[in-house]
């Protein structure tokens, strides 16, 4: 019996316009995010640009903890999507 065989292919210059072209959109849906948080009221466009070419997107699954009270952090947070919660740990008061 013999087996045949199915190949995939894209051409190089074809993926490489595909991968243009949904980096660009990426880019223009941060820059549009960005536009609406009112810490960047008054930049321009090009600043929001550059700006979102630092970002990374992560996915966290529910109930994780993002951020713990108390641990330093060099990284500043936007929810993209979905819903999170803020807890903050209060020390209890301790009876007479």
């Amino acid at each position: 019996m013999q087996c045949t065989s199915i190949v995939f292919m894209v051409e190089k210059e074809t993926y490489e316009r595909t991968l243009k072209t949904v980096h660009e959109q990426e880019m223009d849906a941060m820059v549009t995010f960005l536009r609406g948080v009112y810490l960047f009221t008054g930049w321009t466009d090009e600043e929001l640009r550059r700006l979102a070419s630092c970002t990374t997107r992560q996915r966290f699954e529910r109930n994780a903890t993002i951020v713990a009270q108390g641990r330093q952090s060099d990284t500043l947070y936007f929810l993209l999507r979905g819903r999170c919660r803020v807890l903050k740990r209060a020390p209890m008061p301790t009876e007479p």
